[in-house]
């Protein structure tokens, strides 16, 4: 089955063709046998063999040690030759799930990957597996997006979150016309200045004009790091939605790596929020 992509694999005939008379794996094997689920290598041998399942496929190809699709998401793309392919629905299932325990984290399109899986794979523990998995991931996408938004600081220059990596980040979105926001101003203040040397605090404004962000930190003299989504830019849009910001104050705790600490954290007011910083720094240290 996999002699030869392996050979395009691991060599430099990236062209290479096997012969006509070349063996056909399945030619005596039924792979919707339900009793070859007693061997114990069957269902691993299904789940990590894309070449065989994609080798007609007009657009495959091999790029350096791995194999890629031109125009489509190899790992979709494997999901629905697997069920056009396994009309056993057991071996489906099984097959289905796997492929998405092994390949789930590093696909092209997280969302269409796990859409797939869904519609095809229909065995509840296998599917809330994946859910769950799926939902991890996905928070971890959303707070990348916050890292790699396009911000500007009080200068009017262009930045991100990235420079902050390797550090703890406490991050506070906020507007004026929010009130609980403007209340919370001097706890962010004097968190800001009490872990200056552990924790990096940022402020986002993300509904204002330019000129009122200016004023408010002017006016309230805001500490710690303050920037604002650019205005005009369809990333304002994106950042929002991917976060599911329908309300403000929204604060968020990514550790040092930029992962998930808490995707909706506790007000600078609330005592919890100072031991819970105080509980991570002493288990970094």
């Amino acid at each position: 089955m996999s002699f030869e992509v392996d050979k395009k694999l691991l060599t430099d005939e990236k062209d290479y063709k096997v012969s006509i008379n070349y063996p056909k794996p399945f030619s005596s094997i039924d792979i919707n046998n339900e009793t070859l689920l007693k061997l114990p290598f069957f269902i691993p041998f299904l789940a990590n063999n894309h070449y065989y399942f994609l080798k007609d496929k007009s657009d495959l190809f091999v790029k350096g040690k791995f194999l890629k699709c031109k125009d489509c998401d190899i790992d979709v793309a494997y999901l629905k030759e697997i069920d056009k392919n396994i009309t056993n629905q057991k071996i489906k299932n099984k097959v289905s799930y796997l492929i998405a325990k092994w390949h789930i984290i590093g696909v092209d399109s997280l969302d269409l990957f796990y859409k797939t899986f869904k519609a095809i794979n229909t065995d509840a523990y296998y599917k809330k597996d994946i859910e769950s998995t799926f939902n991890k991931l996905n928070k971890v996408k959303k707070i990348r997006s916050v890292v790699e938004t396009k911000l500007i600081n009080r200068n009017g220059d262009t930045t991100t979150l990235n420079q902050y990596n390797g550090k703890f980040l406490y991050v506070d979105i906020w507007a004026s016309s929010c009130k609980p926001c403007l209340v919370e101003f001097p706890s962010f203040n004097k968190l800001a200045d009490k872990y200056i040397r552990n924790i990096t605090f940022v402020g986002i404004n993300v509904w204002d004009s330019n000129k009122r962000w200016l004023d408010v930190l002017n006016k309230r003299e805001l500490k710690g790091n303050q920037f604002q989504l650019i205005e005009g830019n369809s990333n304002k849009v994106d950042f929002t939605k991917e976060l599911e910001i329908n309300s403000l104050p929204r604060y968020l705790l990514l550790d040092k790596y930029g992962s998930i600490i808490d995707f909706n954290e506790a007000a600078p007011s609330e005592e919890r929020l100072q031991h819970k910083i105080d509980s991570l720094l002493s288990l970094r240290e």
